[in-house]
């Protein structure tokens, strides 16, 4: 089970306590107050990921934390990964089409995402998913899907451009374009 030197930390209330906790939940509620980040993921790690439909609009992967030496779930659920970004934009592009939306000149992930983050896959600590419309620089118009990121040890919010869709159609087409991406968005796993 839990090894003694970590049981050897717990106050005369808290050993109590873990003697009385007869599932995984009560025992890591006791456990968390002493244990570091790396300690408590020696102890609890996912189990397997949720299940989805080839069809659903996916951004991340989560899974039910388990206790290891038990295989017994915790209670709460942990992110296994990001879903690869062209996967996303496929389905986002999808999407668009059965809402009856064309895009008449492309849809990619952004530079900023592959070249600047380095990012393949739907990034960590998302706090904010943007999207809207702008007038191109020289011709046609743009439809920015931006996340807001914050690092858990860095506070500090990065505004990071994932998806990029640029149409020759006009401004009330890029409009229509960016609402949908946003209720697509708004109602992914």
């Amino acid at each position: 089970m839990i090894p003694d030197h970590y049981l050897e930390r717990l106050n005369e209330a808290d050993r109590k306590a873990w003697n009385a906790a007869d599932n995984a939940y009560a025992r890591k509620c006791v456990l968390k107050w002493y244990l570091s980040k790396a300690e408590r993921d020696e102890l609890y790690g996912p189990g397997e990921p949720h299940e989805h439909k080839s069809w659903e609009l996916v951004l991340e992967d989560w899974a039910p934390e388990v206790e290891k030496s038990t295989g017994e779930p915790t209670g709460y659920s942990v992110r296994v990964g990001g879903r690869p970004l062209s996967e996303i934009r496929k389905k986002l592009s999808a999407g668009l089409e059965r809402a009856g939306l064309i895009v008449d000149e492309y849809f990619d992930n952004s530079t900023d995402a592959g070249l600047n983050r380095g990012w393949t896959h739907w990034p960590d600590d998302v706090v904010r998913t943007v999207v809207f419309a702008v007038e191109g620089g020289s011709e046609g118009h743009y439809v920015h899907v931006d996340v807001y990121t914050r690092g858990t040890y860095d506070h500090e919010v990065k505004v990071t451009g994932v998806f990029l869709l640029k149409t020759f159609l006009g401004m009330e087409h890029a409009l229509r374009l960016s609402n949908e991406l946003t209720r697509l968005l708004n109602s992914a796993q």
